[in-house]
């Protein structure tokens, strides 16, 4: 994802369920450039405890499972106020970056749509009212 200079404010939703993770993640385009410029600047050895971006990869999707299942299982905890509930949010965002960058693929956003859907639907929505937006070169999808 390469959104132009001018858009690095624009927030996109990013489909965690296509990860196996019951979310979606707002992000802004300056937040995942950020991300992105970290994983393909600084050496491989940096990642994963000097084990390289794939293996952490894995291990950080693994700890997502877990935490996945312990907001599924605690749904009164999915707060912005709650720092384990930010934490998870923001390694959702990391995760969808080194995936792509690992693996190649895209990374999968939530056409704007479908999030207002989708968030007047949810059991829990801690994105306080905020929506993402829709930029021309960036195609979003209708997921499920």
């Amino acid at each position: 994802m390469k959104p132009q200079s001018n858009d690095s404010d624009a927030i996109s939703a990013i489909a965690m369920t296509v990860h196996g993770i019951n979310a979606h993640v707002l992000a802004t385009h300056a937040e995942l450039d950020s991300i992105r410029l970290a994983l393909l600047t600084l050496p491989d050895n940096v990642w994963g405890g000097g084990k390289g971006k794939r293996y952490a990869q894995q291990q950080l999707h693994l700890r997502l499972k877990e935490e996945n299942a312990y907001f599924i299982g605690n749904p009164a905890m999915v707060s912005e106020d709650n720092d384990r509930w930010s934490e998870f949010m923001d390694d959702c965002i990391f995760f969808a970056v080194l995936h792509s960058v690992v693996t190649g693929a895209p990374i999968i956003l939530v056409h704007p749509e479908q999030w207002n859907d989708a968030s007047s639907k949810a059991k829990r929505d801690a994105s306080s009212g905020v929506r993402p937006t829709l930029l021309p070169n960036i195609p979003a999808q209708r997921i499920g």
